[in-house]
């Protein structure tokens, strides 16, 4: 896939509102390694964009929502900066965040969970990890 971060090619994803996880207590982590890359944008833009470049795209019909979790890291804590989830499409996927993030460091981690997984009490997150500085 020869695209740029910031093409034509692709809208953002449409915001999850309403996700529905009806037995979760929390969630457990998978490894994204086998499923996909991300290509994050810098951060001295407006926006942050995160674009998904599937392995195979034809897992993207078993994943119910992607996700977005960024968590400010200050000292030893991981203090909660944002938590969303994203309708998943059957082509480009890019994730697009306004840059509102103060200057710090940050853990990004981008990924998805399945629809088989959606009513686990632990349903998996497969995803990549971010470490930033603004």
């Amino acid at each position: 896939m020869n695209r740029t971060l910031n093409n034509n090619n692709g809208l953002p994803n449409l915001i999850m509102t309403n996700p529905e996880f009806p037995n979760a207590k929390g969630y457990s982590m998978g490894n994204a390694m086998p499923y996909f890359s991300i290509k994050m944008s810098p951060l001295n833009k407006t926006f942050i964009d995160f674009e998904f470049e599937f392995i195979n795209n034809e897992i993207l019909a078993q994943i119910y929502t992607l996700a977005l979790k960024i968590n400010k890291i200050e000292g030893n804590k991981r203090i909660y900066v944002l938590d969303e989830n994203y309708y998943v499409k059957q082509d480009i996927n890019i994730i697009r965040i306004n840059n509102m993030l103060p200057k710090g460091k940050f853990e990004i981690n981008v990924g998805f969970t399945f629809i088989k997984d959606k009513n686990d009490e632990y349903p998996t997150f497969y995803r990549v990890v971010k470490y930033v500085e603004k």
